[in-house]
């Protein structure tokens, strides 16, 4: 029986989710992003300004003969919170150009005095992954075309979505391989501080066919319904209140 797995609410606001349209075969690019993207964002709790997160995407690099990309999220929470509950992270991905699959994943946590490291490397072909946690290895089998939570973020920005569908994606996180769902809700305007207001889809994850992830609430993100497909606010529902992210800064400007 697989263990269940609650997310860091923390670390999980900050991703940006999942994505398909029933696609396990089809997958439409349909929108080119550009070379280097910074994109930073404010985090709250119930209206309180509790931290910062910072996301780039950068170049691509020829991985035998296979275009890359890679990116590179850092959290961390403010003095206010830091009390409570301290977090300092950071999380690297390396993945196929249009987001396919992943091949290598690395996060480093500082919280509340202790550190936790991960680094997986991933065999798509092969669907297998080998899990360096803290110094104990583990190898084991995943799902085809399975993404780490950043290569997911990245592919649902580039296909076609539409008001109605619901998409389906394969998701590796804390050592279990799911199939994670996404139903684009609506089309709404959205003011923000930085880029004004902005027309948005708004999606959904959900679970798909399985209880393994506690994804710890009802998670909305906003993405804007322009070629840039930016993330630009993210709220979590829970028994806890309102953790939100939302986008103060975006460059594509070294």
């Amino acid at each position: 029986m697989l263990k269940k797995i609650k997310l860091p609410f923390l670390f999980f606001v900050c991703i940006f989710c999942f994505f398909a349209k029933n696609l396990s075969a089809k997958q439409v690019n349909v929108t080119q992003i550009p070379e280097f993207e910074k994109i930073d964002y404010t985090l709250t709790w119930n209206m309180l300004t509790i931290g910062d997160a910072s996301l780039e995407f950068k170049g691509f690099k020829d991985m035998n003969g296979i275009k890359t990309r890679y990116a590179r999220l850092n959290v961390t929470t403010n003095d206010f919170l830091s009390s409570m509950f301290y977090l300092n992270a950071y999380f690297e991905s390396l993945f196929e150009y249009n987001g396919t699959y992943s091949f290598e994943f690395v996060s480093k946590m500082l919280q509340d005095g202790k550190e936790r490291y991960e680094h997986i490397v991933f065999e798509p072909k092969e669907q297998n992954y080998r899990l360096n946690n803290n110094g104990i290895i583990k190898e084991g089998k995943t799902l085809k075309n399975v993404k780490d939570i950043l290569a997911t973020l990245y592919c649902i920005r580039t296909l076609d979505l539409k008001v109605g569908r619901k998409y389906i994606l394969n998701l590796y996180f804390q050592d279990v391989s799911v199939s994670i769902s996404v139903l684009v809700l609506k089309k709404e305007q959205l003011n923000t501080t930085f880029l004004g207001q902005r027309n948005c889809f708004v999606l959904e994850p959900l679970l798909y066919e399985n209880n393994t992830i506690d994804l710890g609430g009802k998670i909305l993100i906003w993405i804007t319904a322009d070629a840039k497909r930016l993330p630009i606010y993210i709220k979590v529902e829970s028994n806890i209140g309102v953790v939100s992210a939302k986008l103060t800064f975006f460059s594509n400007k070294r």
